[in-house]
């Protein structure tokens, strides 16, 4: 009698990308970085502490991200060195992440139809569509302030996009897209920003 072979279980290479960490500092620029299998439960944790995003490495496409970025280090801390990427980078990075999100909540809600162990989820009233936020166009840059239609860009190259100041702290603003209400809100200093041409405020 003839025994099946045994198939070993191919292990995950340690020094491979585990998990992406990105996300913006305060003067709105783009950072992220991989960590590999042995350094992702502590870059969790200062993805955590550092209020930054992460990516788990599961598809070749997140691979294919996480190849292109910079190997980040976990200090004693508790916070993670974490360089600048480019504009073009760190929005594929915010695409995959917002994708995989999507693909977790689909798949909770087949679960939750699936029988009698399936998981339940709470029930909520569906709400409208959210429409892309509107603002106003300031006259200058010392009007910039809270619902506020301006200009900002994600880096040299990638073209000025409308926006809406959504928080205003001094020098500092938190604004949203407007054209893309589901990306991410990004903050800017008011030199950052650009004031829509007079011809335009009238087609806002």
């Amino acid at each position: 009698m003839t025994t099946a072979p045994k198939i070993a279980k191919l292990k995950p290479d340690p020094a491979a990308p585990a998990i992406v960490v990105f996300g913006r500092d305060e003067a709105g620029k783009a950072h992220a970085a991989y960590f590999d299998h042995g350094e992702a439960a502590l870059a969790e944790k200062a993805a955590d502490f550092m209020s930054l995003r992460m990516l788990r490495v599961r598809t070749d496409e997140h691979r294919a991200l996480a190849t292109q970025l910079p190997h980040g280090r976990v200090f004693a801390s508790g916070r993670a060195f974490v360089p600048f990427v480019k504009a073009a980078l760190f929005l594929q990075l915010q695409t995959g992440a917002q994708a995989a999100a999507d693909e977790g909540r689909a798949k909770l809600v087949a679960i939750a139809g699936g029988g009698s162990e399936a998981v339940k989820l709470p029930a909520t009233e569906p709400k409208p569509p959210a429409g892309p936020p509107k603002g106003k166009a300031p006259c200058g840059w010392a009007d910039i302030d809270v619902g506020s239609l301006v200009l900002a860009t994600e880096g040299p190259g990638d073209g000025w996009w409308e926006s809406v100041v959504l928080e205003a702290e001094a020098e500092l603003f938190t604004l949203k897209w407007r054209d893309w209400p589901d990306l991410p809100r990004f903050v800017r200093r008011r030199w950052q920003l650009a004031i829509l041409h007079p011809a335009g405020r009238n087609q806002t």
